[in-house]
């Protein structure tokens, strides 16, 4: 069973986040983007803090930002994991490797982070091996 949530005094069990399009638990707004028969694609904005120097150079401060991230689980995972650029083609690759043609466009960078829609699109359709 998934983990249990509560928000506003509304109980519900994250394996059940597919029926929900958009939730705020007052800090974090996550966003079902893709919900598939076989991968689902969360996006979630968040406050972040961002420094910067004035124009003279001298001093900085701080200011919010919205920071957004992305994240994928398979049906049947309890955990949706986190999309990072930096370690996609290594991380995904593999995660999306029972389907070669996503596999093999992931290795040759034909597909990446910023097409993830069309990924979870190809997935969910994809013959698996």
């Amino acid at each position: 069973m998934g983990m249990m949530k509560y928000i506003n005094r509304i109980k519900f069990v994250v394996t059940d986040i597919r029926a929900i399009i958009s939730i705020s638990d007052g800090n974090k707004f996550y966003e079902l983007m893709v919900a598939g028969d076989r991968v689902s694609l969360m996006k979630v904005l968040y406050n972040g803090v961002k420094p910067v120097t004035n124009v003279s150079g001298f001093g900085a401060s701080n200011t919010t930002t919205i920071e957004e991230a992305y994240y994928v689980k398979k049906n049947g995972e309890t955990v949706y994991k986190e999309i990072q650029e930096t370690t996609f083609v290594e991380e995904f690759r593999e995660y999306f490797g029972d389907c070669e043609s996503i596999r093999e466009r992931i290795y040759r960078k034909e597909l990446g982070p910023k097409v993830i829609r069309e990924i979870m699109r190809l997935y969910n359709f994809c013959p698996i091996l």
